[in-house]
């Protein structure tokens, strides 16, 4: 049950830390109204996703169910190793093309979104079909 409070206490701060950010947003810059709802769709959707998971461990908790079973730590396990593969590949194409970015923080910015994208679209793709599986 000590991991069900942390997992609160965590959602808890980071939506304080979300409500700031917004915070922010609208006080320094307030003509960029995109770059808000952008910001603010995002918190929702984290806060929402945050929610389900939380409300699905709780379930799972008072079921005396495991919640994480073998199957998603391989599936975590092999997205991330192929993912680094191909983050590896992404930075390369950054790199090739650093003259046509005007800062170096946009490079770096894509660069770590676009890891954190493969790795999630690799973790969708192997809990969903089990591809992982039949590979040795």
């Amino acid at each position: 049950m000590k991991n069900y409070k942390n997992e609160i206490i965590i959602g808890g701060l980071l939506s304080v830390l979300f409500a700031g950010a917004i915070f922010w947003f609208v006080n320094h810059e307030p003509d960029a109204t995109l770059k808000i709802a952008i910001a603010s769709l995002a918190i929702v959707i984290g806060l929402i996703a945050f929610v389900v998971r939380l409300i699905k461990r709780r379930k799972d908790i008072q079921n005396n169910a495991p919640t994480e079973d073998e199957f998603t730590d391989k599936a975590k396990l092999y997205a991330s190793s192929k993912s680094f593969f191909y983050s590896v590949y992404l930075w390369f194409i950054i790199f090739i093309f650093n003259n046509s970015f005007t800062n170096n923080e946009e490079m770096l910015g894509i660069g770590i979104l676009g890891s954190s994208a493969i790795y999630g679209v690799l973790l969708w793709y192997y809990k969903s079909t089990s591809d992982f599986l039949s590979e040795k």
